[in-house]
């Protein structure tokens, strides 16, 4: 007999799998290679599309990024960052999760691009 993922309320529920994701994390990443302004845009747009707050920044060769909201959404953002569009390249990057600073109203490109 199938596993009942179905909760009181009668919403379905994906199983374990899918469970954890509404959690609200921090998350900083460090994107590299070969990357301008078009990444920038790529990130904001991901971003604001997952409704995350936080920050990006253009840094030589590397992208700073900050963000903000469900764990689920920041994976997602993650995984569409790390492929990035067609005229950058990412070649490395880094994710690590930090406290939250709720000091971030909405998503923002910082410093000269």
């Amino acid at each position: 007999m199938p596993a009942d993922h179905s909760d009181p309320t009668g919403n379905l529920d994906s199983g374990p799998f899918g469970r954890g994701g509404h959690r609200s994390v921090s998350l900083r990443m460090e994107f590299c290679g070969r990357l301008g302004p078009a990444f920038l845009a790529f990130v904001r747009a991901r971003a604001e599309r997952l409704d995350l707050k936080g920050w990006a920044m253009l840094d030589g060769t590397r992208v700073l990024v900050v963000v903000q909201g469900p764990e689920a959404m920041a994976g997602a953002f993650e995984v569409a960052c790390c492929i990035g569009p067609d005229e950058d390249e990412v070649q490395s990057w880094t994710c690590i999760e930090t406290e939250p600073n709720h000091a971030a109203e909405r998503f923002e490109l910082r410093g000269a691009w």
